[in-house]
């Protein structure tokens, strides 16, 4: 089972870091944590935080959890976690 989820932080002083840690999913600064959870409610990956802009397609492909993967193995995650594309392969 693989998901994101976002914290809402401090504004940033920085234009830049605000630009960076802005969700537009959220509409405030936040930061965004990958996770991954095996069929028996484990947790086996808990990434460290991303800016809030970065999307779940590229957490999950900065990650490489994908890598762990084998043929066959199954995939949950919620429908707006869109990441079919990299599991096809």
């Amino acid at each position: 089972i693989l998901d994101c989820t976002e914290i809402k932080i401090s504004k940033p002083s920085s234009l830049l870091a605000q630009s960076q840690c802005f969700s537009s999913y959220k509409n405030t600064n936040t930061a965004k944590g990958f996770l991954g959870i095996a069929p028996f409610g484990a947790p086996v990956l808990i990434s460290e935080p991303y800016s809030g802009s970065i999307s779940d397609k590229d957490i999950t492909k900065q990650s490489r959890v994908l890598d762990l993967f084998e043929k066959g193995d199954g995939c949950m995650a919620d429908k707006g976690f869109d990441i079919k594309d990299l599991l096809t392969p």
